[in-house]
């Protein structure tokens, strides 16, 4: 059985916010560019801190779509930017 290999690079972005700010982040930064590096050995990984329902819909659809290695950080509710921080680099 193979191993999966270890990624190259890690990428992490963290959204923040109701849809109206996050939302319009979230369709920059998940854009071509992106989802060609998602085609190589990176690993993503995706916070979420008092994000809308909107936003997470649309960053879960781009995920399952293109960024296939991925990890959600995603508290119950907001626990500020460095916790969270902390959370997707540990």
């Amino acid at each position: 059985m193979a191993c999966a290999a270890v990624p190259e690079l890690c990428v992490c972005v963290l959204f923040y916010g109701e849809d109206e700010v996050s939302l319009p982040l979230a369709q920059r930064v998940l854009n071509a560019p992106m989802r060609e590096l998602a085609k190589q050995n990176v690993e993503f990984r995706f916070g979420f801190n008092a994000v809308g329902e909107k936003t997470k819909a649309y960053v879960r659809e781009a995920a399952a779509a293109d960024f296939h290695r991925h990890l959600w950080v995603e508290p119950e509710s907001n626990i500020f930017k460095y916790p969270i921080m902390r959370r997707m680099l540990h």
